[in-house]
């Protein structure tokens, strides 16, 4: 009996003292998240130049904007320029990726070009 009351005492002494308090990390959206990537036409003719925007979230952002065809303009800032020239026909795919201390996320958007 001394024993079976010996070994429920050292379990729970050895179940306490492994008991850790829980880490608390911070929400990573909290201080980096790219919400959206907006722009007022996803369908566009050959030379038409919009605008896309990239909302996000956290402090000192930087942007890095990137395409498979066509060509950005302002690809350092949260507002970028698109247009494509006649070799840009169908889909295209434009990439920002944001980044600051606490790491990066990417995200796409896709612009039909097309002719007039």
């Amino acid at each position: 009996m001394k024993h079976i009351i010996l070994l429920i005492f050292a379990i729970g002494i050895g179940l306490t003292a492994c008991k850790k308090d829980p880490v608390v990390e911070p929400d990573p959206s909290d201080k980096l998240a790219l919400d959206s990537l907006v722009t007022e036409k996803q369908e566009i003719v050959v030379w038409e130049k919009i605008y896309i925007d990239a909302y996000t979230r956290g402090e000192n952002i930087s942007f890095l904007w990137s395409t498979n065809h066509g060509t950005l303009v302002g690809s350092d800032s949260s507002s970028v320029q698109y247009y494509a020239c006649p070799t840009c026909l169908g889909l295209n795919t434009i990439e920002c990726t944001v980044s600051n201390d606490y790491g990066s996320i990417s995200d796409t958007i896709m612009i039909r070009v097309k002719w007039d």
